[in-house]
């Protein structure tokens, strides 16, 4: 919580942390920003993972043959006008998260909310969950989003370290 905290206190911005269960990911708990208007998700709000920033982040910490086969498993619908409806559409996602190093959530799930997401991986560096900084869209352009995601790489990767695990070798 203290990571979580100094994130939200840092940007502005509601902290998020998250597990995924049967394709989706679950928010367990959440630091949320001191903004009059803010990104509220209820702790234990659920949202498919090809939606999520933090289910499109741990997604892409999987092997090619698990994203493909949960991206078959998953209903690719089209929730905003900005949701990615087609597998070529999110394999070309993947790839965009793998190579900078965090996901991105514009739009995808609720119109007006944007954010940045990240894995924190365990011992075995496999990913245990994924945290996000998420804010409305109105204060978070394009650029302040990059800006949140190379901030919740770092973020996770510190997590991951004082959790005792160690992010895959690359």
């Amino acid at each position: 919580m203290p990571l979580l905290r100094r994130l939200r206190d840092q940007t502005r911005e509601t902290v998020n942390l998250g597990i995924v269960d049967n394709a989706e990911v679950v928010v367990l708990t959440q630091v949320e920003s001191r903004e009059i208007m803010r990104a509220i998700t209820k702790v234990g709000g659920r949202a498919p993972m090809v939606n999520s920033g933090m289910g499109k982040a741990i997604l892409a910490s999987y092997p090619d043959a698990d994203v493909a086969a949960a991206i078959g498993r998953s209903e690719l619908r089209k929730v905003t006008e900005k949701s990615i409806t087609s597998i070529s559409g999110m394999l070309a996602d993947i790839a965009a998260i793998r190579k900078r190093g965090y996901a991105l959530d514009d739009e995808e799930f609720v119109i007006g909310l944007r954010c940045a997401a990240a894995v924190v991986y365990n011992t075995q560096s496999e990913a245990l969950c994924a945290i996000s900084i998420s804010g409305l869209a109105m204060r978070v352009s394009d650029e302040r989003l990059h800006v949140l995601g190379r901030l919740i790489a770092g973020a996770a990767e510190e997590l991951t370290v004082m959790l005792g695990g160690q992010s895959p070798a690359k």
